[in-house]
């Protein structure tokens, strides 16, 4: 028999199949793609012969974090750093990072933010305009409860009143005088 069809037969061919490695050392001494020289691929097989398969950092890995609250999105810091995976390992199970809460489930990048004093998103805000439960508030310079309501000045729908975002109601037709406004008597 001669596998590699070379000029010598297997009896006598201490590489077999001609990938640098002799038989004797060799994982795989029919496999030329699997040698101590070979890049280990995330295929299933030892590749580079070390006795591991998929080894970390392994062409084709991907990075995955360490996700304690399972809910998709972990977090990487330099005692938990991104891991390049071929599959997920133990709590190196995330393909995203950014959780800024890794200990609940409800918090993370793609989670809804929620007028509850807290970031749940992770953006690194806290109840932002536009959280669910928010209340429209409209633009009050002179404290009288009513805003204005026009193109410069927009309602904004936010958790609490910032700054002269503070009137529930709209329609101060003189946003400079408290005592002008839909409520006063004429």
């Amino acid at each position: 028999l001669n596998w590699d069809n070379d000029e010598y037969g297997d009896a006598c061919d201490s590489d077999d199949d001609n990938d640098g490695d002799l038989d004797t050392e060799d994982c795989e001494a029919f496999n030329s793609a699997v040698h101590h020289g070979a890049i280990e691929v995330c295929n299933g097989q030892d590749d580079d012969c070390d006795g591991a398969v998929d080894d970390e950092g392994s062409k084709g890995c991907q990075d995955r974090f360490y996700d304690a609250d399972n809910d998709g999105f972990g977090v990487s810091s330099d005692s938990k750093p991104a891991r390049c995976l071929c599959s997920p390992e133990g709590l190196y199970r995330a393909p995203a990072g950014g959780d800024c809460v890794d200990t609940d489930p409800e918090v993370n990048p793609a989670a809804a933010e929620l007028c509850n004093g807290a970031d749940d998103n992770c953006t690194g805000g806290v109840d932002e305009p536009g959280a669910e439960n928010c209340i429209e508030l409209y633009y009050d310079a002179d404290a009288d409860g009513f805003g204005v309501l026009n193109e410069k000045l927009p309602p904004l729908c936010l958790c609490t009143a910032v700054g002269l975002y503070r009137a529930l109601k709209s329609g101060d037709c003189d946003d400079s005088q408290a005592l002008v406004n839909p409520k006063a008597t004429e």
